[in-house]
Parts: C-alpha cells; structure tokens; sequence
C-alpha cells in the first residue's frame, strides 16, 4: 500500500498516548479542538497542540479533570481500567494533508505502535530525562537543596 503523507516516529509513554486518544475519541461527538480549549479556561490551540503528533506536549492531572469536567465524564473513564503494560512507546504515523474540511482536526493515521525494549527506554531516559543544565551550571533548585543539607 503507498503511503500518500509524511511518516514520524513519535516515542510517548503508552499512558499519554492512551490519555490523548481517549480524549479525542470522547470529545469529537461534543467538542472542537478550539470549543474544548475554551471549555477548560485554555487558549484556542490547547487541545489541538497535544493532539497534534508533531508536538510533545501532553495533559497534566488538572487538564484531566478540567477536561472530565468538560465532557461530564468521571476521571476514570479518561484512564485505562488496568495498568497498561509498556513504558514507552513509539508510534508510527502518516500525517494527512490539510483538508479545508479538517481545520483544527487531526488528520493522521496510527500505522504502528511499537514497544520501546528496556535498552532503548534507558537510552531516551539518559537523552531526554537527565540533560545537564543549558548552562553546565547547577540549577538555581539544585544549589538551594544543596543549601538545606
């Protein structure tokens, strides 16, 4: 099968992910993107920068309830009902071409979720988690919690 859009690779933690199609998928009969976003108090890009696969961003536990709240759901309806059993996760994805049809909608395709092997979670942890300060310099935080010592 051709592909016809631009393919990412976005690594996530499953439960984002799960979170942020949860969401979506509760939302759609009820919400624009833009809608929600007021809804909750947010600007008109919120909900569409996390559901959008280029970007990194993700919901916190307030926009969670905030969002609950929203769409007259309980919290646990946004959550799996069990843990779910992977860390990280990189999902493959077609992105769609803007159509005049879509605008502020997701317009991509899922083509794959693979789970991240224990190796590669360290390696992003390592590359992502554990930066040093911009600076080298210790971190303002880090000098007072040396200072109460």
């Amino acid at each position: 099968m051709a592909r016809k859009g631009r393919i990412i690779e976005k690594i996530i933690t499953e439960i984002d992910w799960y979170i942020i199609e949860k969401v979506r998928e509760l939302r759609k009969p009820k919400f624009s993107q833009t809608a929600l976003s007021r809804e909750i108090g947010f600007s008109d890009g919120f909900i569409g920068r996390i559901e959008n696969p280029n970007q990194s961003a993700v919901y916190s536990f307030r926009h969670i309830n905030l969002i609950a709240k929203a769409l007259r759901v309980s919290i646990a309806e946004l959550l799996p009902k069990e843990p779910l059993s992977n860390d990280l996760i990189k999902v493959v994805i077609e992105l769609g071409q803007p159509t005049k049809t879509k605008i502020g909608g997701t317009n991509y395709e899922v083509i794959e979720i693979i789970t991240l092997a224990e190796e590669e979670i360290r390696e992003y942890n390592i590359a992502t988690l554990n930066r040093p300060a911009k600076s080298g310099k210790p971190s303002r935080l880090n000098k007072r919690n040396r200072a109460k010592k």
